[in-house]
């Protein structure tokens, strides 16, 4: 796993060890399906070797990372009955959860 704290890449050794020493790498891409996020991972592979660091150009943000800052400051903030009625629908199993951490 190579990884910044914010970005990682992760590699799979099919066999073999890398306490041997150098290792080579091969990449196989088959199926149509996926072949967008290996085509993906291969790049970042690349740039990260060539820029000695994570290429943050080849990781977007997250679109739904705001909404999991306003669910955490809602945590933060309130008590299990006041994120219900903030957050109709919301699943019972956060609400347990957030109930343990502001019990806490």
């Amino acid at each position: 796993m190579l990884s910044d704290d914010v970005r990682h890449l992760q590699l799979r050794m099919i066999g073999g060890t890398l306490l041997d020493g150098p290792v080579r790498l091969r990449c196989t891409l088959t199926g149509l399906q996926e072949i967008d996020r290996k085509v993906l991972s291969l790049r970042r592979l690349c740039l990260c070797c060539r820029l000695r660091r994570m290429p943050r150009s080849l990781y977007p943000p997250e679109p739904q990372a705001g909404r999991w800052i306003d669910k955490l400051r809602a945590i933060d903030a309130a008590n299990p009955a006041q994120i219900m009625r903030r957050q109709p629908g919301s699943c019972s199993a956060w609400v347990a959860i957030s109930h343990q951490a502001v019990s806490r």
